[in-house]
């Protein structure tokens, strides 16, 4: 299999020197200082001058006492650290990939690019739309046992290979949350109909579970993590990123329409262990009218069952749920917010089962 057209370096944001007669390295992204080996200094030393993926091994093992495998953990840590960055050998724009595909934004989409022979990791992404012409905002490459993901003008991340799905997912929202003008809202969002229903509820209260066995119910599952609420108009754009099930829900899979989809576990690179379920075709192009916001409420027992939810704790949970570019709500924000408070309904949901729950939310919402 060819080689990618890419270069591994030190970064510009990085810099090897000699202090006390020994090697030391400054990571300025994560403004912290190194002190290498002997070993690791001299693969270091190496990279000043960009190496060539294809001669990486020839040029950097004769200095390197492990072998293919320490050498290629050496550089993911070296890059989450910020030590080294990869190098096109041509202009991305003109590299438009072996396969692509786009991610709705609502005023446009993030065009993702995967390059070379081994495209695995694409199928992941297979429900999105096609991506016939446009400048690629994400690039993948993989190499023996790394992946390479660039995302727009930031640097490289390189990864096992196996994390390719999980770092391009991370590497994407981490730049359209840079990027956007709308307001950042974590929950999973169903469609009744033409309009957005949104549960809302804390890292690991259970939302992408429900919203799996909810899209099983008359509803169309069109995010489970991240939707744009867009201030002006007040609607909600969800990303159609990959249903994210964790390990304890993984049983509940053969129980939906997801039990003959072949997902592997993959280790994320803060050590969770997901695997990542594509959504069904055709995913949500534009923005929606938000209709109801559901907060979750889990318990050990009963029946599932729906309650008011108050518009002031609705807006207190949306506050602290929601990130902006600049970090903070401006008064403009907060009235858009309760403009969609006002008329959507608020409501809680309580219960134990999620299959039960989904059911119920179905027979409320779809008409």
């Amino acid at each position: 299999m060819d080689s990618p057209p890419l270069s591994i370096g030190l970064s510009a944001r990085s810099t090897l020197v000699m202090l006390d007669g020994r090697p030391v390295i400054f990571a300025e992204t994560c403004q912290a200082i190194y002190e290498p080996n002997a070993s690791a200094a001299a693969i270091l030393d190496r990279l000043q001058e960009p190496v060539p993926l294809e001669s990486l091994c020839d040029r950097l093992l004769p200095v390197f006492a492990g072998g293919v495998a320490e050498l290629e953990r050496l550089l993911v840590d070296w890059s989450a650290a910020g030590l080294i960055d990869v190098f096109p050998h041509e202009t991305l724009s003109s590299a438009h990939g072996d396969r692509r595909a786009a991610l709705p934004l609502g005023n446009g989409a993030a065009i993702l690019a995967g390059h070379g022979g081994d495209l695995g990791w694409f199928d992941t992404f297979d429900y999105l739309p096609a991506a016939a012409s446009g400048e690629p905002t994400a690039h993948v490459w993989s190499h023996n046992g790394l992946g390479i993901v660039r995302v727009a003008d930031r640097p490289a991340r390189v990864v096992p290979r196996h994390q390719i799905a999980a770092a391009l997912r991370f590497s994407l929202v981490e730049a359209i949350l840079a990027e956007t003008d709308c307001i950042a809202l974590h929950g999973a969002c169903l469609v009744a109909g033409d309009r957005a229903i949104l549960l809302l509820g804390a890292p690991g209260a259970g939302k992408s579970t429900l919203a799996m066995f909810a899209g099983e119910c008359g509803m169309a599952l069109a995010g489970d993590d991240i939707v744009l609420f867009d201030p002006r108009s007040g609607t909600g754009m969800p990303l159609a990123l990959p249903l994210t099930l964790k390990e304890g829900s993984w049983p509940m899979i053969a129980a939906t329409g997801w039990r003959d989809c072949r997902a592997e576990p993959v280790e994320r690179q803060d050590g969770v262990t997901v695997k990542y379920l594509p959504l069904r075709r055709p995913v949500r192009e534009t923005p929606l009218d938000i209709a109801a916001l559901v907060r979750l409420d889990r318990s050990s027992e009963g029946d599932a069952r729906l309650a008011p939810w108050s518009g002031t704790d609705c807006l207190r949970h949306f506050c602290s749920e929601a990130k902006s570019t600049t970090g903070k709500a401006s008064v403009a924000d907060i009235r858009a917010m309760v403009e969609v408070i006002s008329r959507a309904e608020t409501l809680t949901i309580g219960y134990s089962d999620a299959a039960a729950a989904g059911r119920l939310l179905g027979a409320h919402f779809v008409r």
